[in-house]
Order: structure tokens, then C-alpha cells, then sequence
């Protein structure tokens, strides 16, 4: 569950982690991946070299940082957590899920997560609607201006700048 670490860009990084890799039983390659910020999506394919029927895909995210060390040389490195282990992270594309079957456990819920936080994030906002955030406050939206919101808070009245990334629920137009 740590990071793995000693390279010298997040391109080398990506490279590593993307290439193909195989032992005396199956062949595992990358056939999609998806960035998000530093989150690398990959959906994996697992195929068994004796029967070539015998496919098996499952999702991973490689959280890749970078760090400063001394004499300001940069250490890049990543953590890779699959699907199973249900990852904090829910900037997956949805096409993913539809490439893999859900493997059951913590992926499930995960999974369930991956929908709602697109949901949000996807909602039609008009001027006038009282949206709820992720710390459960409320806000009524004053401007929208492109994909950004603006929105004053019912109870002080002051009015910020809200992430559409922080958009739990939308209400009608009051």
C-alpha cells in the first residue's frame, strides 16, 4: 500500500505502468486508459495463454506525485489501487464500468460512487435553483458563466464560487 518510487518523469511513470507485462500463464496489457489531473484510469486485460477464450479485465487508478528532493532533483512515483480494493477516487469515466464487469465487494460501492459523483457534476443548473453541496449547505445560484457556478449562501448571503465537483443535489427553479 505504499509508493513506488526512483523515476525521473511522470512520463517514464506512465510508460512503466501502461507497458505490457506477462508470465507462463497469461499476458496482461493496457487496452485504455484516461487522465484526471494525476490520476492515471487503466482498464487491464488478463488473457490466459492456454485457452485464449479465457479473458479477465479489471480497472486501476495510479495516483502519481512528484516529489522535490534535495538539490531541488524531482523523485516521481506512483501508487496503483485496482478496483477491488474500492479506491477513494471517482473521476473514472463511466465507459470503463461498461467494459468491466462489476467484480463484487468494495468495488460495487465504489462503483456506485463513480455514478453519483458524474451525476452531479452533469446536472442542468439554471439561475434561481437551490443547490446542496457535499458539506450539506445550501446555496441558491446567482450566475452561471460556462461550467462555472455562482452561487450565494441562504444563510449569510454571501456569494462564492462553487466547484461543479462539489455539486451533491439540485432542486427546481423556486
Amino acid at each position: 500500500m505504499g509508493w513506488t518510487t526512483g523515476y525521473t518523469s511522470r512520463k517514464e511513470v506512465v510508460e512503466t505502468v501502461t507497458e505490457a507485462w506477462e508470465n507462463d500463464m497469461r499476458r496482461t496489457e493496457c487496452i485504455r486508459k484516461f487522465f484526471s489531473g494525476n490520476n492515471l484510469w487503466c482498464v487491464f486485460e488478463q488473457r490466459s495463454k492456454a485457452a485464449s477464450t479465457d479473458v479477465e479485465r479489471f480497472i486501476a487508478v495510479f495516483l502519481i506525485r512528484c516529489w522535490k528532493l534535495q538539490g531541488g532533483e524531482m523523485d516521481w512515483g506512483y501508487k496503483d489501487v485496482s478496483e477491488s480494493m474500492g479506491p477513494c477516487e471517482v473521476s473514472c469515466p463511466l465507459s470503463f464500468l461498461d467494459m468491466v464487469p462489476d467484480p463484487g465487494g468494495y468495488a460495487t460501492a465504489w462503483r456506485e460512487r463513480v455514478r453519483a459523483a458524474h451525476a452531479c457534476k452533469n446536472q442542468k443548473l439554471a439561475v434561481g435553483q437551490t443547490i446542496t453541496l457535499t458539506n450539506n449547505h445550501q446555496y441558491r445560484v446567482t450566475k452561471l458563466l460556462g461550467r462555472r457556478v455562482y452561487g450565494v449562501e441562504v444563510a449569510t448571503g454571501n456569494e462564492y464560487r462553487i466547484p461543479r465537483g462539489m455539486l451533491l443535489q439540485a432542486v427546481s427553479v423556486s
